[in-house]
């Protein structure tokens, strides 16, 4: 099926996550175990950053979330990644605000926004 193909496509991918909300975060790990995908995570650019150190392997992709504490949104952290990694994966901005729609206007190139 379409949806297997899928998920085999994305087994052994490699992500980075920010999402601050837990239950979200957590939600969305196992959805990534359950696909194969592995993953560093955190609430922050720099708690990723610091994960993914440890790892050493090249990132797949990047799933952030638009509202991030302390004034810290998806686009500017996915920028931070981007220039910390020193290439550009892709990406995929997630928010619950559909009103947020007009941010496709700005978003970094090779993004998504995902409602």
């Amino acid at each position: 099926s379409h949806c297997a193909a899928q998920e085999k496509r994305l087994r052994g991918a490699y992500v980075l996550l920010v999402e601050d909300d837990q239950d979200v975060r957590r939600a969305i790990e196992n959805q990534f175990d359950s696909w194969g995908v592995t993953y560093s995570s955190g609430v922050s650019a720099k708690h990723v950053l610091d994960a993914h150190q440890s790892v050493g392997k090249a990132v797949s992709g990047i799933v952030a979330d638009f509202r991030l504490p302390g004034g810290h949104n998806g686009i500017e952290t996915i920028r931070i990644l981007r220039s910390n990694l020193r290439y550009a994966p892709r990406a995929v901005l997630m928010t619950a605000e559909a009103q947020l729609a007009p941010l496709l206007e700005e978003l970094p190139e090779n993004t998504m926004l995902l409602l």
